[in-house]
């Protein structure tokens, strides 16, 4: 997006302004993507994610019933979100926005734990992101909400 003013906004409507970028429309990005939309159909991976979503759903309530640092689950198809509190009444974040490296001092127990467990993904505050393959089985989501788990029962013990 571009923010200007009204006065140069109005030039701009009838005058062309020539941008883009290298990779807008570029055949090679659209050959690779066409490729990806037909192994989408070719797998089936869309109606396997369905499948698995609902799987990993089921799992994750389980975990937000098991562990106090779990205060809420959000999850679409497979992308989801942890979100870890010191209380789950309050929602108080285990790490605030834009904590400092002090405040991140549980959070960094618990990437620590997941990455010993082989297990790789995006935390941020006080987030822990889903973000597997289509192609994950139920096996490999099991192995990964197990590595979940343990690193959660680190943040459990700063619950109040």
């Amino acid at each position: 997006g571009v923010m200007v003013s009204d006065s140069i906004a109005e030039h701009f409507e009838n005058h062309v302004l020539p941008l883009g970028l290298t990779n807008a429309a570029h055949p090679t990005c659209l050959a690779a993507a066409k490729q990806a939309l037909e192994i989408y159909e070719e797998e089936h991976l869309l109606e396997k994610v369905k499948l698995r979503s609902a799987y990993l759903s089921q799992k994750l309530e389980e975990l937000k019933e098991k562990h106090d640092c779990l205060g809420d689950v959000r999850l679409t198809g497979l992308l989801g979100c942890l979100e870890i509190v010191k209380n789950k009444t309050t929602k108080e974040r285990m790490a605030p926005f834009n904590a400092s490296s002090e405040e991140m001092e549980v959070m960094n127990k618990v990437r620590k734990s997941l990455s010993d467990s082989g297990v790789f993904t995006l935390i941020r505050w006080n987030y822990i992101f889903i973000t597997p393959p289509f192609t994950i089985t139920n096996d490999e989501i099991d192995f990964a909400l197990a590595a979940i788990s343990n690193a959660l029962s680190i943040a459990d013990n700063y619950c109040e």
